[in-house]
C-alpha cells in the first residue's frame, strides 16, 4: 500500500461511516432517560441506511477510474468497475427498501440468527458498504491495474 493509506481509509471510509453513529451515541449519554430510546445508534442505521454513504464510496471509485483513464492513462480493472456500478444500484436500492418496508427494533433480545433474519437491510448495507469501499480503495490507490 502506497504512504498515507491509513489516514486515507480513516478520512475517506471509517469517518462517514462511523461518525454519525458516535455522534447520536455521544448526544444519547447526555440526554435523559425519556429520550435515550429515541437515540439509539440502531435505529439509525435499522433500515440499511449506511448503504447511503457506500453510493458515495462507490460512485467515487466509478468517478475516479473515469479520472484515472482520461487524465493519466491509467485504468484499473474492468472487473472492478463493473462491481463500482453494481454498487451504485444496488446501494441506491436497498435504503428505499428500508424506506417502504422498514423494520421495528424488537422490544426483547433475540438469538443471532433472528436478530440477522430481523435485520437483513442493516447487514445488506454493512456487507454492500465493505464491498463498495473495497472498490473505491482499489481504484484510488491502483491496486488492480
Amino acid at each position: 500500500m502506497p504512504e498515507g493509506w491509513a489516514g486515507w481509509i480513516f478520512g475517506n471510509i471509517l469517518l462517514p461511516v462511523a461518525a454519525p453513529v458516535v455522534l447520536v451515541s455521544l448526544v444519547r449519554t447526555f440526554a435523559d432517560a425519556a429520550r435515550q430510546r429515541d437515540l439509539s445508534p440502531l435505529l439509525l442505521v435499522k433500515d440499511g441506511q449506511i448503504s447511503w454513504a457506500a453510493l458515495l464510496f462507490a460512485s467515487s471509485a466509478v468517478y475516479e477510474r473515469e479520472v484515472a483513464l482520461t487524465q493519466f492513462g491509467s485504468h484499473s480493472s474492468g472487473i472492478v468497475l463493473a462491481l463500482a456500478v453494481l454498487m451504485v444500484v444496488t446501494n441506491a436500492i436497498v435504503p428505499l427498501c428500508g424506506l417502504i418496508f422498514p423494520v421495528d427494533a424488537p422490544s426483547i433480545g433475540l438469538e443471532l440468527r433472528a436478530w440477522m433474519a430481523h435485520y437483513k437491510l442493516l447487514l445488506s448495507s454493512v456487507v454492500f458498504a465493505a464491498i463498495s469501499a473495497a472498490c473505491y480503495t482499489v481504484v484510488h490507490f491502483g491496486l488492480f491495474q
